[in-house]
């Protein structure tokens, strides 16, 4: 199974759970209801809670940048592999001059 349809399963459920949840459609036990503390029925935590998944977007986008700048600060030089290009270059000129092309 390919690494993007686990992905794209997992985000599925998420907001199939959180929809669920959020339109009250799954009925909680009252075992489970009752153990819920008040602090999570205010109304500022169901304004959390109505904006999870963009929230859950929000730090993957933090997410993304940051570990794409970490990977580009350790970024490592190859000395080698500028010269090979370099090479290559020059070999392209020379062989694009002797069909006529003119460099400026």
């Amino acid at each position: 199974m390919k690494r993007s349809v686990k992905v794209f399963g997992l985000i599925g459920l998420y907001l199939l759970g959180w929809w669920s949840l959020w339109s009250q459609k799954v009925v909680l036990p009252s075992s489970v209801s009752a153990s819920i503390p008040a602090v999570l029925l205010t109304t500022a935590a169901l304004h959390v809670f109505r904006f999870l998944p963009i929230y859950t977007l929000i730090l993957f986008g933090v997410y993304s940048v940051v570990s794409v700048m970490i990977k580009v600060s350790n970024f490592k030089d190859c000395p080698e592999a500028a010269k090979e290009l370099d090479a290559d270059i020059a070999e392209a000129r020379t062989e694009l001059k002797s069909k006529g092309f003119k460099f400026d």
